[in-house]
């Protein structure tokens, strides 16, 4: 192989692998931000509602197996990514011994090169033991999902009348027509970390052609109540939820 295609292929495939290394690395941090609304918050409100007997729409559901669906897909492309630039690696490794085969025999030998290999699977274990590990996270919540709509059809149709909390409107209006942040600590009664996420009101999922998708709303309402839920640095108790659920069962449509 002549210097010069060895120079192309360095400058070609190297920043590849490069990037790849730096991009596999990232992911988990960011992704792990991303997914902790199901994992950590939405997941928990299952106990609520099965023990307040609140039987909600199979629409609803839908949104967390559309959730495993993408995940599943994002996540076996992150593997065969991996996988990818290992392969990659290794070209790049034994290429140049290859070339030579045809003409000497003993070009192929032991190299401080071959030493990437190795060095380049322990760089790439972490992150491809994390996303395998997230494909089975995904199985196991499925799996408690799975369990919620089972129990959830047993239920009979809600009819449980909850007393109005105070200021309530105002909770509603602020989740129905305003920006807000709502900020769940990641550890009970934690005062410093929280799980935080600013929403929009031009980007509400649960609103389409200002109209209010019901069945999304009722996924957007689910938390985990145990916690201090914080919307605009202001507290609110379960019943503020589940007074608004309570809402959305009974009237079928809230008017926007």
């Amino acid at each position: 192989m002549s210097n010069t295609s060895f120079i192309i292929v360095v400058s070609v495939f190297l920043p590849i692998l490069i990037f790849g290394i730096i991009l596999i690395h990232s992911i988990p941090y960011i992704h792990a931000k991303k997914t902790s609304n199901i994992y950590n918050i939405k997941i928990h409100s299952k106990k609520t509602m099965l023990s307040q007997s609140i039987r909600l729409p199979k629409e609803t559901f839908n949104n967390f197996y559309i959730f495993f669906r993408k995940e599943k897909i994002y996540l076996s492309l992150l593997i065969a990514l991996i996988l990818f630039l290992l392969l990659l690696n290794i070209i790049m490794t034994l290429e140049p011994y290859f070339a030579f085969l045809k003409n000497d025999k003993k070009a192929i030998k032991w190299s401080f090169d071959w030493i990437s290999i190795p060095i380049f699977i322990l760089v790439i274990a972490y992150p491809l033991f994390w996303f395998i590990r997230e494909l089975v996270k995904i199985n196991k919540t499925k799996k408690i999902i799975d369990d919620w709509v089972i129990q959830n059809e047993k239920l009979l149709q809600w009819n449980k009348q909850i007393e109005k909390p105070l200021d309530y409107d105002k909770f509603k209006n602020t989740i129905l027509y305003e920006d807000f942040e709502i900020k769940i600590p990641v550890f009970k009664d934690s005062k410093a970390h929280f799980y935080t996420n600013k929403i929009l009101n031009s980007k509400k999922l649960f609103i389409k052609d200002n109209k209010i998708d019901i069945p999304k709303l009722l996924y957007f309402l689910l938390f985990d109540y145990d916690s201090e839920i914080q919307i605009n640095n202001v507290i609110y108790s379960k019943e503020y939820f589940l007074f608004f659920i309570d809402e959305c069962l009974n009237n079928n449509s809230i008017n926007k």
